[in-house]
């Protein structure tokens, strides 16, 4: 879970989304180097695998990407003052192989100065050509090394500073990637949409945007030194409705694309694998009644919910499993074994892997994946004033969150939003699909007076897994907000800032 942050004064854009197709037409294997080296169906539907086309290599090896220089920024490090009490400051911690880091961001002129900052004080810093980072990663190697990558957004000029898209599952858009290893910038596509690093800093992914409406998927693994690029067609930009949900397998090992709209009855599905060492991708194709969310642990094991009856995107009659599928490949087809399921709704895979979430009637459950079994089960609160419940889990912990402030409070809020315009899209099977763009700065400044008055706060109940025993609770702390967090407001949900000896450090909770 990310940290909380500031709202943004902002327009934002609602729509609905509907999956589509991907192929991969090709792979190219690339060397390069990196600092440190020399340089840088449940109803009975037949699931089939249905190969790529194979990588493609020349006689000779592609030549190696350009690697940017080391940052030449004339900025100054950021100072504790710069950082600790700034309103404007945001801090993400870093989780998995991360853990013990955090990023700090400070609006600069024509961009934003961020650190990475760990218990010792700050790792590197440089400046970002953004105004706002839509999704960050960190990630400490083997070796010490660190890892950080930024996407990032800037507004177009007739729309205001605080401008921003909202994409269902996604986030608002990216327009470029940079990837630093101890300072040094790895990677810099400003035509990039989407990317990721591996929580073992391992690798790293990004789409990048080609000519004639294309795509390709660049991987490339650090330990090995190659890059691989995948061909893409038919993969809409992030902002496209259509767009592909693109990450991780759970195990780090392919990256995985996927229909963002997996719930259409009897719709045939294909997910594509593609291995971060280089080998030849895989496509998988399954059909199933009705689907809501699926986690892949790898192109071998997957966790699904399924939805008995579907009509319209609906769930008619209320019936919700999520179970454990694992899959064998052979000749081209692949079987599929259920080891178990379950009556619950699916949340997310821990970024370990090592617990799974569902959620029951009033209750989350956390699971043994490899059983099903539920190791805690978390009752949420039911005041008529405990709103808006998120949960979470990641860096060994199950997040709970909820707001607790009057309905009819947040309903006014709601209400200040102005309708700007709506505009009329086309989706791909002739159909339209209506895009409502909203003012959001009247919402968020009510928001704000709530939470002045302290008649709106956001309160986290955070249970550490990683001190869970048979039959016990795991510990437990809460962090509540009643106004926004900031850089050094101490109540970080998985660490805070702290200035010791002049020093900013990172303290991990």
């Amino acid at each position: 879970m990310m940290e909380p942050r500031r709202g943004s004064k902002g327009v934002w854009l609602a729509a609905a989304v509907v999956g589509l197709g991907i192929a991969a037409v090709g792979v190219w294997l690339v060397a390069f180097d990196t600092p440190g080296t020399s340089g840088t169906n449940d109803d009975g539907g037949r699931v089939v695998a249905l190969p790529l086309e194979p990588p493609t290599r020349s006689g000779a090896p592609l030549p190696p990407e350009p690697v940017p220089a080391v940052p030449t920024s004339s900025l100054a490090e950021l100072a504790p003052a710069d950082v600790m009490g700034n309103p404007d400051c945001t801090m993400r911690s870093g989780a998995g192989h991360g853990r013990g880091m955090a990023v700090v961001l400070v609006p600069a002129e024509d961009g934003l100065r961020f650190a990475v900052v760990d218990g010792t004080g700050i790792v590197f810093g440089d400046k970002l050509p953004f105004h706002s980072v839509q999704h960050s990663s960190l990630a400490r190697r083997p070796d010490g090394s660190v890892l950080a990558g930024f996407g990032g957004a800037d507004p177009p000029s007739d729309d205001g500073p605080g401008w921003q898209v909202a994409q269902p599952g996604f986030g608002p858009r990216v327009d470029g990637v940079f990837v630093y290893q101890d300072g040094h910038v790895i990677y810099e596509n400003r035509a990039a949409s989407r990317f990721d690093v591996a929580d073992d800093g391992s690798s790293f992914y990004a789409i990048e945007s080609m000519a004639g409406d294309t795509s390709r998927l660049v991987i490339r693994n650090l330990d090995s030194g190659v890059a691989s690029h995948h061909e893409l067609a038919n993969l809409p930009p992030i902002n496209d409705g259509n767009a592909e949900i693109v990450r991780y397998s759970v195990d780090q090992s392919e990256v995985v694309l996927q229909p963002f709209g997996s719930f259409f009855p009897h719709r045939q599905l294909q997910f594509s694998f593609f291995p971060v060492n280089g080998s030849e991708p895989r496509q998988l194709s399954t059909s199933y009644r009705g689907l809501g969310r699926v986690e892949f642990v790898s192109s071998n094991e997957a966790f699904w919910e399924v939805l008995a009856r579907v009509e319209g995107g609906v769930v008619l009659d209320g019936e919700v499993t999520m179970t454990k599928r694992e899959y064998r490949y052979q000749d081209g087809n692949v079987s599929a074994d259920e080891p178990w399921s379950r009556d619950l709704r699916m949340g997310s895979a821990s970024d370990d892997g090592a617990w799974l979430v569902g959620h029951g009637e009033g209750a989350v459950h956390v699971l043994d994946p490899s059983t099903g079994e539920s190791v805690f089960v978390h009752s949420r609160a039911t005041s008529a004033n405990h709103t808006q419940h998120t949960t979470s889990i990641r860096d060994g912990r199950l997040v709970r969150g909820y707001v607790i402030a009057d309905p009819d409070d947040l309903a006014h809020c709601r209400d200040q939003n102005p309708v700007l315009r709506k505009v009329l899209d086309w989706k791909p099977d002739g159909s339209t699909v209506e895009r409502t763009i909203v003012d959001s700065a009247p919402q968020e400044a009510c928001l704000a007076d709530l939470r002045r008055r302290g008649l709106h706060r956001t309160v986290y109940d955070v249970y550490d897994l990683r001190t869970l025993t048979d039959g016990g609770t795991p510990e437990h702390y809460q962090i509540e907000y009643v106004e926004e967090p900031h850089c050094g407001s101490g109540d970080g949900l998985f660490g805070t800032l702290e200035v010791r000896n002049d020093t900013l450090v990172y303290v991990p909770r």
